[in-house]
């Protein structure tokens, strides 16, 4: 009976058995132990292939909720509701009064702006370059980072053209800068290097501070345009934030640096993990002494809440070695990011978070920061 089994299945029928079964075994182990939502996007800021699961991982918390607001992991550069606009890399983020939320979308040269009820319009740009005038007609090249004052005036960080630039009724001018360089002065007189954001001091006066990347300084306007020497960093400033103070991410350095001297080092509550390069820092206010932050890592997808120097993961994934970068909505602990770009909270407590990699803005729900009764409408 051996001999008749030997007999009817040939050497060819029995290799192609067990070639099957063993595509069948790493189809299995890609998919539960490699695998992640793919973001299918072209032309993402960098690569996006997340690495298998290391020694060190953590997730973000059950009880987080993220959704996406606006836009799709699809690049481009369209007007509309929600998902069916889009984006081209997304970076800088504020909020008005009026819960209107801007956008510096950095690949389509544009200011965007998504209404509360979820519309994305065009603010200002049209295509690279560089030129003032009326809204629709005006270019930049590659804004990074966008303030807003009480009087709906928006403020640009032209990053690929070295200056700052102003939105108000209508039209684009120039506040300062337009040639690389270094140099104090007013207007064009001045020089910037790579200005990567900009934010808004409230005084009296206010005065912007400009994150001059290739300068390695933090450096003050004056609303009418004059600009400073600056503060000296120990590395290249991405993001600069306000609260009672003003406080700056250095990714290249893995460091936050402001008057308040916050620590070097930040630690994750997993042994072993560290956020090497803080990309963006967000103080919150919740009343407790010592400063409450909102923190990114240039490398990890994921959006942090610190306390005295240690970071927990409130959603998304962070690992070492590797990275957990992905595209996906749920609860803090499903959810998944990629590189984000910029942070912003609203007056509810809502956190918006520029996807930079997958192309979308996100909208974060922390308990802790909704309780707050004096910011209800």
């Amino acid at each position: 009976m051996n001999r008749g089994l030997q007999r009817n299945i040939s050497p060819r029928a029995a290799a192609l058995i067990i070639l099957l079964v063993l595509a069948a075994v790493q189809a299995w182990w890609w998919r539960a132990f490699v695998w992640r939502p793919r973001i299918s996007s072209g032309r993402s800021m960098g690569p996006m292939t997340p690495m298998p699961p290391g020694p060190r991982l953590e997730l973000g918390r059950g009880d987080v909720q993220v959704e996406t607001v606006a836009g799709n992991p699809e690049p481009g550069a369209m007007d509309g509701l929600g998902r069916y606009a889009r984006f081209d890399a997304p970076m800088g983020l504020a909020l008005d009064a009026a819960g209107r939320l801007y956008v510096a979308d950095s690949r389509n040269h544009r200011v965007r702006m998504i209404l509360p009820d979820g519309r994305v319009d065009t603010l200002a740009g049209s295509s690279e370059g560089y030129a003032d005038g009326f809204a629709d007609d005006a270019r930049f090249r590659f804004p990074s980072g966008v303030a807003v004052d009480n009087s709906g005036c928006v403020y640009v960080a032209d990053t690929g053209n070295h200056c700052i630039r102003k939105v108000f009724d209508g039209k684009v001018s120039t506040l300062a800068g337009g040639s690389r360089g270094f140099a104090a002065g007013k207007g064009t007189a001045a020089r910037f290097d790579t200005p990567t954001d900009v934010a808004l001091l409230h005084g009296p006066p206010p005065v912007l501070l400009v994150a001059d990347y290739g300068n390695r300084r933090i450096r003050r306007v004056t609303l009418d345009g004059v600009a400073d020497s600056g503060e000296p960093c120990p590395g290249p400033p991405f993001r600069v934030t306000v609260s009672r103070t003003w406080e700056a991410a250095l990714p290249d350095v893995g460091m936050l640096f402001g008057p308040a001297s916050p620590p070097a080092a930040i630690a994750t509550a997993v042994e072993g993990i560290r956020l090497r390069h803080p990309s963006i820092s967000l103080i919150v206010d919740t009343g407790e002494t010592r400063p409450v932050r909102l923190l990114a890592d240039a490398e990890q997808g994921a959006v942090f809440l610190v306390r005295d120097g240690t970071a927990e993961v409130l959603a998304g994934g962070c690992q070492e070695p590797g990275n957990m970068l992905a595209w996906k909505d749920f609860s803090g602990e499903r959810a998944r990011f990629g590189r984000i770009g910029g942070m912003a909270m609203d007056r509810l407590g809502r956190v918006y978070v520029a996807d930079t990699d997958a192309n979308t803005i996100r909208r974060l729900r922390v308990p802790e920061l909704l309780h707050r009764k004096d910011s209800l409408p």
